[in-house]
């Protein structure tokens, strides 16, 4: 069991990226609920960012703003240390 923090752990933001994804595919054809599927697809894109920002040693402010945090991963491409994350946790490298 590892002592690392879900918050620390990458593949924790990952796990419940996954799981927001899976809620809207469920949901999607239901009309009544769209807008729900779309809450969760938008919080599976948060959390898939703030996944990489954890795996490159940074830890993301409580925002809820996508632009925000794509603008902060996307200035880690700069810092190029090759790691890259797959959506279902695999292929750490």
């Amino acid at each position: 069991m590892s002592s690392t923090p879900p918050e620390a752990d990458p593949l924790a933001w990952l796990g419940k990226a996954d799981g927001d994804l899976e809620v809207a595919e469920r949901i999607r054809d239901l009309s009544h609920l769209a807008w729900a599927a779309g809450f969760h697809l938008q919080q599976a894109a948060e959390k898939a960012l703030k996944a990489v920002l954890v795996a490159r040693g940074r830890f993301p402010a409580k925002v809820h703003a996508l632009k925000a945090l794509a603008d902060e991963v996307a200035s880690l491409e700069h810092e190029g240390n090759g790691l890259r994350l797959n959506r279902r946790g695999r292929g750490v490298a």
